[in-house]
């Protein structure tokens, strides 16, 4: 007869210990838990699948902590994150940010001035302002697209701004520093403007004070139907009295060839653009310091 072959003893010991510790450190929990019932530390799936509450819902917030808008004419005059949850239209400042430190998420949705004169802004920056930020949607007509006077440390990114009457995006008292324009698009500035309209400046991109940049942006068509002479700019960094502004990785184009106008104009000697493309403007840079790449 033939002797089966069965572990030994020595083998099955060894398998008994290893898993015995295995099962001891997997039971292990902590020395010192802490005091009371135990409770869940995650997020319901409301928190994480609904993240702002509906308009007019109450209470009025939102489970991310940002506050929604959903009118238009609407003004923020408290610090804190913001986010639309519709498009919204209407004559005057459709948004005024009267307040610093806020952020405002246009979460996709469109603003539109339906004005074209003075009061007409799509988003207006009122009075002196600190960090400031505005980003991911789009803004089309009025005066100005977006626009602020004295303001520091502002940024807007990822916004399309089209069909603004004189500016795009304006950010206009020489006092103002460290403002950013990053990955923003600018239409058709300009294509409000009527015969009975005498010698206005129509500029895509204004950025009027220290230290500012524009990091690659598309500028493109600009159009002036008015009487007189327009001045026609691209980008236009105009504080004579500037320094560390940059503009960067841009493309500034117009449809047909031979606008009578500036690209990209620096406004002062010390400012530097760098890795740009300008094209059909009868003057593509103006001022500035080249720092290379540019077409």
């Amino acid at each position: 007869m033939t002797r089966a072959n069965f572990p030994s003893r020595s083998v099955l010991s060894f398998t008994a210990l290893a898993l015995i510790v295995t099962a001891t450190f997997s039971l292990a929990g902590p020395l010192n838990p802490p005091a009371g019932p135990v409770t869940s530390t995650g997020r319901t799936t409301d928190e994480i699948y609904n993240r702002i509450s509906a308009p007019g819902s109450s209470p009025v917030g939102a489970f991310d902590g940002r506050t929604p808008i959903g009118t238009a004419s609407f003004t923020i005059s408290t610090p804190g994150s913001y986010v639309l949850t519709a498009n919204l239209s209407s004559a005057g400042n459709v948004i005024t940010i009267a307040a610093d430190d806020v952020t405002l998420d246009l979460n996709g949705y469109s603003v539109h001035s339906t004005g074209t004169t003075t009061g007409n802004t799509g988003i207006f920056i009122s009075g002196v302002r600190d960090n400031i930020t505005i980003h991911n949607g789009s803004v089309n007509g009025g005066l100005v697209g977006i626009q602020a006077t004295t303001a520091t440390n502002v940024l807007v990114e990822g916004v399309r701004v089209s069909n603004a009457k004189a500016t795009g995006i304006g950010i206009i008292s020489s006092a103002s520093r460290n403002c950013v324009i990053r990955r923003c698009e600018v239409n058709d500035t300009g294509s409000t403007t009527v015969a009975a309209d005498g010698n206005l400046s129509i500029t895509s991109i204004q950025l009027t004070g220290s230290c500012c940049r524009v990091e690659d942006c598309t500028v493109s068509r600009l159009l002036y139907q008015g009487g007189g002479v327009g001045t026609m700019r691209g980008i236009f960094m105009n504080h004579s009295g500037a320094f560390g502004n940059m503009v960067l990785r841009c493309t500034v184009s117009h449809d047909t060839a031979g606008i009578v106008g500036t690209g990209i104009s620096m406004g002062t000697a010390g400012a530097v653009f760098r890795d740009n493309t300008v094209t059909n403007f009868s003057v593509p840079y103006f001022s500035g310091t080249n720092g290379g790449g540019n077409f």
